[in-house]
């Protein structure tokens, strides 16, 4: 049944990306993409974390057939170079970002170059924690039991690591990269 959602979910993101190509939806579309994308990646990393998320592609590997939520919703954010799109994607700063997320997120940020950069000064930590710690109470409301032993701090970065992060991404975006990506 999980493995069903995942398809039928990578589905709707791949036709949600195609039908936004375009026409007169193309915000309306931007944004349920965003907050879809936002909502796949704090539930993915926030289920990683879990224990009842950690066995249960070990118990049923059905579980896990198709791709990762959370590196879809990652690759969503990323695929556009909208002001909207840039905002939400140097937004996920706010997360615990580790391991392969973390490796893709950067990747991410990188290639956006000089576009991205006035979006990275512009962050504030405390509002990102904020952020994040309004997104995961909602989210573990909803999800009472199967997000039980995953507390907010496991989810969210604090204001230290958010300012570490930004600090080394502007360290390693030339300030001459072309901002017209």
């Amino acid at each position: 049944m999980i493995a069903l959602c995942r398809i039928l979910g990578a589905t709707l993101v791949a036709l949600n990306l195609l039908a936004g190509q375009g026409g007169v939806h193309k915000d309306s579309s931007e944004l349920d993409d965003l907050k879809m994308a936002n909502e796949a990646f704090l539930g993915s990393l926030a289920v990683q974390l879990s224990p009842k998320g950690r066995s249960m592609c070990r118990d049923n590997s059905a579980a896990c057939v198709g791709p990762d939520r959370g590196e879809m919703g990652l690759a969503l954010l990323a695929a556009r170079s909208s002001r909207r799109s840039l905002v939400a994607l140097a937004r996920l700063v706010r997360f615990r970002l580790d391991g392969a997320y973390a490796e893709e997120y950067d990747s991410y940020v990188l290639d956006k170059g000089g576009a991205i950069r006035g979006i990275l000064l512009a962050l504030h930590p405390n509002d990102l924690r904020a952020q994040c710690s309004r997104e995961f109470a909602e989210l573990a409301q909803s999800y009472r039991s199967a997000l039980e032993g995953v507390s907010e701090d496991m989810v969210c970065a604090d204001r230290t690591s958010v300012q570490e992060r930004v600090r080394r991404l502007l360290e390693a975006i030339p300030d001459s990269h072309d901002s017209g990506r």
